[in-house]
């Protein structure tokens, strides 16, 4: 593995690119050599969608003050006049999202990956950081194992203890109803790090049920979506009552509860997934040397 500890302006004239892209919105990921190592680099048009941007100057700033296994290496980033661009390892797996499918009914996988994602967001939090877009594309399972990395922090935001924060921000379906605020209701609602616990617990039903959130509801917008769970309380259908689904189950509702201040903090989120795992078989002293079959 290529190992670069120091964050570093890079020259554009340094990159070899390759031809292929893969396009996020109005992002490209782009494949590329640097120093003759692998590297994907993430970059935006300058002056074409400001808020892009902005977003991945926010993520510049961000992941260079952050160090976890569960975190991607990013060696650095720079401009040329026509692009930022962010550089980072270069990711083998598959996304949780696209891994959907694969892990349905397997519940022991389950389990370890997503303790594996509360661990990193409970790291976050422990930085008075609330990532704010949690969802399983932003999930990266590495190739091999349960390991996993947590990506795109491009509104990301740090906040002091105590605070609260305003806006809309992050995917609809993982949204936690005090965010979903613009467009809806007369006054924004304020939200903490509770809102990523929101999301989690929509992340887990997902794993298990194997289908993304709302699917019953085929005809409907995210924006109807998102507006019959901040009136109504709507949440996705709970994962199936099955004996051993109860801890799970709970563990959900406790997450999605409409009140954030009933909502447990990410702390006592992986002490309950730590004691679920033993309960499972699973010897979390040994968690690191399981392995899964990711085929």
């Amino acid at each position: 593995m290529f190992l670069w500890r120091k964050w570093s302006f890079i020259p554009w004239n340094e990159l070899q690119l390759r031809n292929e892209r893969n396009l996020q919105g109005d992002v490209s990921l782009v494949p590329a050599l640097w120093r003759g190592n692998p590297v994907m680099v993430k970059l935006v048009e300058k002056n074409v969608d400001t808020e892009s941007e902005q977003m991945l100057r926010n993520e510049i700033m961000m992941v260079k003050t952050l160090s976890h296994p569960s975190i991607p290496l990013y060696y650095g980033w720079g401009e040329s006049e026509k692009e930022l661009f962010l550089v980072m390892e270069l990711l083998r797996g598959a996304s949780l999202e696209k891994m959907r499918n694969t892990l349905k009914g397997d519940y022991a996988k389950v389990a370890e990956i997503f303790y594996r994602c509360v661990e990193v967001v409970e790291y976050l939090h422990s930085r008075n950081i609330i990532h704010r877009d949690l969802k399983p594309s932003n999930f990266f399972v590495l190739e091999g194992g349960c390991n996993i990395k947590v990506l795109d922090f491009g509104v990301a935001k740090s906040f002091r203890a105590n605070a609260t924060l305003t806006g809309d921000t992050g995917s609809y379906w993982y949204m936690a109803p005090e965010v979903i605020s613009d467009g809806y209701v007369e006054n924004e609602k304020q939200y903490d790090m509770k809102a990523d616990i929101y999301s989690m617990g929509i992340i887990l039903n997902e794993l298990l049920t194997g289908v993304t959130p709302y699917i019953e509801y085929p005809d409907a917008t995210p924006w109807q979506i998102a507006n019959t769970v901040l009136r109504q309380g709507l949440r996705p259908q709970l994962v199936a009552d099955c004996p051993c689904l109860t801890e799970f189950q709970s563990l959900i509702q406790a997450c999605w509860v409409e009140d954030p201040r009933n909502r447990p903090n990410i702390s006592q989120v992986r002490i309950e997934m730590f004691e679920i795992l033993k309960r499972m078989g699973i010897s979390v002293k040994d968690y690191n040397k399981t392995s899964c079959n990711l085929q």
